[in-house]
């Protein structure tokens, strides 16, 4: 019975399940904390957009080269046509969604197109590098910020401009800062995790310019500023039950390190990305 509950946690994490699924929450949330209505097909959207190319970046010629040294890489190693048949399901609910939000408002893709060319090309070999091209995340710093800033934009942006009413510039701002800093402080998690494997693939990432303790103080430094930016107006209740994501996430970036099993990560990881929406939605209901 264990192993099967373990190959069902295993489908959940490595398949990003759970990915997707915070993705969802996250979009949908933003607009309860902004005070819009969501059309249900944009959180939808995000879910499937999320699981697809999550997906389909397991399936890259440079992810199928890498030594498959950990309990996740041996899993997605091994299993390509699961994470093909994942990443069809993606796109085989994103496409009629992304569909029905055009169809609904004509303007969207000016809003959607910037985020999936960002999303796509972070995988796709397109920058040239000494006679080969590489994706966008090895450029040098790049990999955790392009990261934040899709997420801060599906999650955040997205639902903030397709959403009914307006929202005043001074409460976006703040949710995509805060936001934006949350997701970038989770992404030196993973660096921490794939030091070796990035520095093997010379993609400079942030753990490899600046060293893992130094990292680690920068991850909390952003998480600090994250639990400063408290919205206007907001209870000390709510502020209180808005420091529980951050507060999980600098836990989390204290025990990052190589070798630690890969629930760790995808697991404790993943779940700390829907921390947020959670929260959010708690403080919509105190």
């Amino acid at each position: 019975m264990s192993r099967f509950f373990g190959s069902v946690l295993d489908f959940v994490l490595y398949g990003h399940l759970l990915l997707a699924t915070a993705a969802a929450a996250l979009t949908w949330t933003t607009g309860e904390l902004l005070g819009q209505r969501l059309p249900l097909a944009l959180p939808a959207l995000a879910g499937a957009a999320t699981l697809a190319l999550y997906n389909l970046d397991g399936l890259m010629p440079y992810k199928r080269g890498q030594p498959a040294a950990t309990a996740r890489g041996r899993w997605l190693r091994a299993r390509p046509q699961l994470l093909a048949g994942l990443a069809a399901l993606g796109i085989g609910t994103a496409v009629p969604l992304a569909w029905y939000l055009l169809r609904a408002a004509p303007d969207a893709w000016l809003k959607l197109l910037p985020l999936v060319l960002l999303a796509v090309l972070y995988s796709v070999p397109i920058v040239p590098d000494a006679g080969r091209l590489r994706p966008l995340r090895d450029v040098p710093l790049a990999k955790g910020v392009l990261i934040a800033a899709v997420w801060t934009g599906v999650t955040v942006a997205l639902p903030a401009r397709l959403g009914h009413p307006a929202v005043p510039p001074a409460a976006l701002l703040l949710l995509l800062t805060r936001r934006f800093l949350f997701v970038l402080a989770l992404t030196l998690v993973f660096d921490l995790r794939d030091v070796a494997k990035d520095a093997a693939a010379g993609t400079r990432t942030i753990p490899l310019v600046l060293g893992a303790r130094r990292t680690r103080w920068l991850g909390w430094a952003l998480l600090l500023s994250c639990a400063l930016l408290r919205p206007a107006g907001l209870p000390d209740a709510g502020a209180a039950v808005l420091l529980v994501p951050p507060v999980a996430a600098a836990a989390l970036l204290a025990g990052a390190r190589p070798g630690r099993h890969d629930h760790y990560y995808a697991g404790l990881g993943d779940a700390t990305l829907l921390l947020p929406a959670v929260a959010e939605w708690v403080v919509q209901h105190l």
